[in-house]
């Protein structure tokens, strides 16, 4: 997934503008061949490490993020992904909704396998 011009690497949350458009960002399957895109928009934001997106896709009208990260003991965190959305009419035909939580699950997974190789596993004392 691309970064909107504008938001840059390691843009801190906090930064971000809220209900307003902060660009577009291309999905890419396999990091090169744009697949569909978010027009990204942060809706809310906190307590804590708390986000909510609230966005339009090329395949849906509809797109709500929200992500919650809390504390679970003295080194670690549990991070939890919600996803809504309402697929545009082309995509809602038999089987359709399946298949998009499926893309969705291994998007995540992936997502949650690149946080925990940049944050690292809990360490051992």
């Amino acid at each position: 997934m691309t970064a909107p011009k504008g938001i840059t690497h390691g843009m801190a949350i906090e930064q971000a503008p809220l209900g307003e458009p902060l660009g577009r960002s291309w999905i890419l399957l396999r990091g090169l061949i744009p697949v569909d895109y978010d027009d990204l928009c942060l809706a809310e934001r906190g307590p804590g490490l708390r986000f909510l997106e609230i966005s339009e896709l090329g395949s849906a009208r509809r797109w709500q993020h929200e992500r919650r990260v809390v504390p679970a003991g003295s080194d670690e965190c549990e991070i939890a992904d919600r996803v809504e959305l309402d697929l545009r009419a082309p995509l809602r035909v038999a089987g359709g909704a399946r298949i998009a939580a499926r893309i969705l699950r291994a998007i995540f997974t992936h997502r949650h396998r690149r946080l925990l190789e940049q944050w690292g596993p809990p360490s051992d004392g």
